[in-house]
């Protein structure tokens, strides 16, 4: 095989790759442009959709296609042969698509060009080391003669620019904006709304110029040059049309300006994206192109003979059905990507008004945070005059949505889209590499704590999910520029027989990563659809409660008889599988939890007079759970640790009663179904009947242990297993009282739920 078809064959390989890339790196940075239309509801989904991908799709095809970053901003290809330069691209674009599809799996945005930028430097450092130890007199001190050093160091500094200058300008804006426009805006947006709305215009359009377009094939370079010397000229009278256009759109057809500002943030947004972002995804396979068409025009040169100089050289647009074709893919999946949604719902949420379910836990450091910003603004509070203080606390006093819930209001989806825009397209004008992914981000938090949206419930979560994402920034680069070092060694040393392999594995994970989405999505497609107010209307909303209940019961006894059958055959990945599927169980209901004040309000919205005791139902369930916990982490540990299995005689006693659970589970499901509430006393006769049999495998136990047959850590385990089994007992024959009362309330009395702690 000649070395002319083994890289056209390695060409296919980088371009199959490169739509997997913009598939991933869609996933990741569409929350860049869709965050403030969505949780705003500006517009419905289809609508934010479609304007969306007009933008994505002119910004791709009329980018300028330069690809200059991924031929020679990172290193200098001169000091390159073909076939290095080949393996250097191939590591980059496999790096990024493992890379991008890990983040998009677990939810988190990262920036795009960060991940190519660090690939191209590792993978390019790895061939520069491999160069300098065969070629004698050459120390690590000539590396800087291979590489572009400086790109990286501009990076870092746009990391740290990028964060604090969007979260302090986000916070600052947002204050503002609130307190002109306060929480009541159906009132306010008459009087203030077209004027905001001609300065957002007038900065998102020199945003779209500068920034979108500046490159673009629709407006001549003399063009863009005559506006950046008349800057303030065009800011004034985009500011004066467009908010004539929106005060007459407002008065004539009562259409609120701040939605049209929205949206025409988000077409912004999404053109600068596929125009500017473009080369993040299909720059290196362009740059592979490139050079294999300069392979083919030096005439029968070895790869390992041709030096790459000529690649630097090559400034020629990229043909635009390539431009036009990566857009269609990019719009393709902005639609189909469910990777999309869940890096989305991660901003959504962390920026969320409402009273969300948590995606993050606390920490040290998050607590430390959230103490001092409380202290300060306990300081703040002092030295502020009470009528001031009084008079801003009415601006922020939030006005419950009634129509629809909202994770913010359009006064705060406007200060996202403008601020990002203006920000973005002012580092371009002084030259300074800004992430897009990290000032929309950070901007997005700071007008939600400016805003009231991290209140003393929830501040210590929201800080903690930021401090992840930011983590997750500083690891792109590291990950990224380690991994792609390690590809272009392996590739260099391995040749095609690493080749073959890394490709099979990157193809295999993807895959699995595929699966896992789905299987994430189904779960989630399973939660019934009252903990959002919605629900199966055949059935009724308390109808729809009682299904979740038995599903959710259902499940129980079968955890018991799987943690007695690994005990049993001390089969440690059995009982790793039971601490899964008992996690999916746990969070389900810690959102059933989370969810509590928005179901209440549901069931007294339709009429439920017994909504508080749906509360305490959910409280036993809990209850239920947190003994399951403590029956499935002692088993997993006793095995884990290799103590004695359990004897025949233990196991045998743990499995007579499994019966009785079962019985008892079946016995309460089938008084919840069919609604035999009378029955319940039925129920608590065989749950004393249970206890007193789990009370008879104590006392067998501890003649076991008096008569030297049974170890410490087996009979500690025993009597842990009993006791729990017994909790279970105790709490599911209490959740079915307070069924009862829920579904049956009395008519005339008042009753207060037994408050049950919450695990």
């Amino acid at each position: 095989m000649s070395y002319e078809i083994i890289y056209l064959l390695l060409i296919i390989t980088l371009f199959s790759l490169a739509c997997s890339d913009l598939v991933v790196g869609v996933s990741n940075d569409a929350v860049n442009f869709l965050n403030s239309a969505t949780g705003s509801k500006a517009a419905p989904l289809y609508v934010v959709l479609i304007i969306a991908s007009i933008g994505i799709l002119l910004g791709a095809t009329f980018s300028s296609g330069m690809m200059e970053v991924a031929r020679s901003g990172i290193f200098y290809p001169a000091k390159f042969y073909f076939n290095e330069v080949m393996l250097i691209f191939l590591a980059v674009v496999i790096s990024d698509v493992l890379l991008l599809d890990l983040f998009n799996t677990f939810g988190l945005p990262t920036s795009t060009t960060v991940s190519m930028v660090f690939e191209l430097l590792g993978a390019s450092i790895a061939m520069s080391v491999i160069k300098i130890y065969h070629n004698a007199g050459e120390t690590l001190a000539q590396l800087p003669t291979y590489i572009n050093t400086s790109k990286a160091s501009a990076i870092v500094f746009s990391i740290l620019a990028s964060v604090f200058i969007g979260f302090i300008f986000g916070m600052i804006v947002q204050f503002l904006a609130r307190c002109l426009f306060s929480f009541k805006t159906k009132r306010t947006v008459r009087y203030f709304g077209a004027i905001w709305g001609g300065l957002c215009i007038a900065l998102i359009a020199y945003f779209l110029i500068f920034k979108a377009m500046k490159d673009s094939t629709l407006l001549r370079p003399e063009w863009v040059e005559f506006l950046g010397q008349h800057t303030m000229e065009f800011l004034g009278l985009t500011f004066a049309v467009s908010g004539l256009i929106l005060w007459a759109v407002q008065l004539l057809f009562k259409y609120n300006p701040l939605r049209v500002i929205v949206l025409a943030g988000t077409f912004a947004l999404a053109m600068a994206f596929a125009g500017n972002d473009l080369v993040n995804f299909i720059g290196v396979s362009m740059a592979g192109l490139s050079s294999f068409e300069i392979f083919q025009q030096a005439g029968g040169i070895a790869p390992d003979q041709l030096a790459m100089g000529a690649l630097a050289g090559q400034d020629a647009p990229t043909a635009t059905i390539f431009l036009f074709m990566a857009g269609v893919i990019m719009a393709c999946a902005l639609w189909f990507s469910k990777k999309a949604r869940t890096v989305l719902k991660t901003t959504v949420n962390l920026s969320s008004q409402n009273s969300e379910e948590e995606r993050f836990s606390s920490t040290p450091l998050s607590r430390s945070v959230v103490k001092m910003f409380v202290g300060m603004s306990e300081a703040i509070d002092r030295i502020l005059p009470p009528a001031l203080k009084k008079a801003i606390a009415k601006r922020f006093k939030p006005a419950k949505n009634q129509e629809e819930d909202l994770a913010f209001d359009l006064v705060r989806a406007s200060v996202n889209l403008m601020v990002a825009a203006s920000l973005i397209a002012f580092g371009t004008s002084l030259k300074l590499p800004l992430s897009t992914t990290y000032i929309t981000f950070m901007v997005a938090m700071g007008s939600s704590l400016s805003d009231g949206a991290w209140g003393r419930e929830n501040a210590v979560y929201r800080v903690t999910g930021v401090f992840t994402v930011i983590a997750g920034w500083f690891m792109t680069a590291l990950v990224a520029l380690l991994l792609a070092f390690c590809l272009a060694s392996l590739f260099h040393f391995g040749g095609v027989f690493a080749i073959i392999p890394v490709i099979g594995m990157v193809v295999f994970i993807m895959l699995r990563s595929r699966i896992i989405s789905k299987r994430k999505a189904m779960q989630q497609a399973e939660q019934t659809g009252y903990l959002y107010g919605q629900w199966t209307e055949d059935e009724g909303l308390v109808g729809n409660i009682n299904n979740e209940m038995m599903g959710l019961l259902e499940q129980i006894p079968a955890l018991y008889d799987e943690v007695l059958n690994g005990l049993e055959a001390e089969d440690l990945r059995l009982l790793r599988n039971t601490k899964r599927v008992f996690q999916e169980l746990d969070t389900h209901t810690q959102l059933m939890k989370n969810k509590f004040n928005d179901t209440v309000t549901l069931l007294q919205d339709k009429g439920v007079a017994g909504s508080a005791f749906y509360v305490q139902a959910v409280n036993y369930l809990r209850e239920i759970l947190h003994s399951a916990s403590f029956l499935i982490d002692a088993s997993y540990e006793h095995t884990d640790n290799r103590h004695k299995p359990m004897l025949p005689e233990q196991i045998a006693d743990l499995k007579s009663g499994s019966k009785t659970l079962h019985d008892i589970f079946d016995h309460l499901i089938f008084i919840i179904r069919n609604g035999h509430y009378a029955q319940l006393e039925d129920l608590n006769a065989e749950h004393l009947k249970a206890i007193s049999w789990f009370d008879a495998l104590d006392k067998r136990q501890i003649k076991r242990i008096k008569s030297g047959n049974s170890g410490t850590k087996n009979s500690l385990l025993f009597l842990r297993l009993t006791e729990n089994v017994k909790n279970m007992i105790l709490f599911a024959y209490l959740m079915g009282k307070a069924e009862r009362d829920f579904n049956l309330p009395a008519p005339s009395t008042t009753v207060t739920p037994m408050a049950i702690p919450v695990k």
